[in-house]
C-alpha cells in the first residue's frame, strides 16, 4: 500500500459516490459554467488530479521537467531581465537576515572557510603522495 505523508492512499481520495455528491453540490449552488477556478480545481483534486502528473512523469521522464523549467527560466529572464533577479535576491537576503540574524553570516562564513582550508590541505597531501606522476 502506498503512503503519502502518513496517509493511506485510499483515505486521500473520496469514493466515486463522494466525488459525485460534492460535484453535484457545487454545480447546484453555482450552476454549470459558473464555478470559480478554485472550485473547479477542488473538483479535479477530489478526483485524484495528481495522478495525471505521475502519468506525465512516467511517459516523458525527468528530462521533460528539466526542459520545461529551463524554458520557463529563459522566458522570465527575457521578460524581466537582470533587475528582477537582483530584486528577488535582495528580498531573499533580507528574509534570511530577519530569520537568522547577522551572526548567522559569520557562522556560515567560518564553515565555508574551514572547508576551503581542508580541501587545500587534502589537495597538497594528494600532490605529495603523487609527486612525479603524470596526471
Amino acid at each position: 500500500m502506498l503512503r503519502r505523508r502518513g496517509i493511506r492512499r485510499e483515505a486521500m481520495y473520496p469514493s466515486e459516490e463522494e466525488y459525485r455528491e460534492e460535484r453535484e453540490r457545487l454545480l447546484s449552488e453555482r450552476g454549470r459554467g459558473n464555478l470559480t477556478v478554485r472550485e473547479a480545481g477542488h473538483l479535479g483534486g477530489l478526483r485524484g488530479g495528481h495522478r495525471g502528473g505521475i502519468i506525465v512523469r512516467d511517459k516523458y521522464g525527468r528530462e521533460f521537467y528539466a526542459e520545461i523549467g529551463h524554458r520557463g527560466g529563459e522566458t522570465v529572464s527575457e521578460r524581466y531581465g537582470t533587475p528582477f533577479y537582483r530584486e528577488i535576491g535582495r528580498r531573499g537576503g533580507m528574509a534570511v537576515r530577519e530569520k537568522y540574524g547577522r551572526p548567522f553570516y559569520h557562522e556560515i562564513g567560518m564553515k565555508g572557510g574551514q572547508k576551503v582550508r581542508r580541501l587545500i590541505e587534502e589537495g597538497e597531501r594528494w600532490e605529495e603522495e603523487h609527486e612525479g606522476e603524470n596526471y
